[in-house]
């Protein structure tokens, strides 16, 4: 009986930690620079960058487009140079 006492706490304990991991990735990396909303790191191609600080420009802006693939350079997703 107290061995099952101690794996019920251990694996509590583990659900504890995962819960926590969780909140920081959404809370404190979320609100980091570089990161979206879901604490995923941003990755853009550095020709929709031309002011250099890793933000996209058209946030700058608010001329987003969600259909816009913006992993890949700007000539190739607008098809001009």
């Amino acid at each position: 009986m107290k061995i099952i006492k101690w794996i019920l706490i251990a694996a509590i304990i583990i659900f504890l930690m995962i819960i926590a991991a969780g909140m920081y990735k959404f809370n404190y990396l979320a609100n980091l620079e570089g990161y979206d909303v879901d604490g995923n790191k941003i990755t853009i191609h550095h020709t929709w960058d031309e002011d250099k600080n890793s933000i996209n420009d058209c946030e700058s802006d608010g001329s987003c487009d969600h259909m816009i693939d913006y992993s890949k350079p700007r000539y190739m997703t607008l098809g001009r140079p």
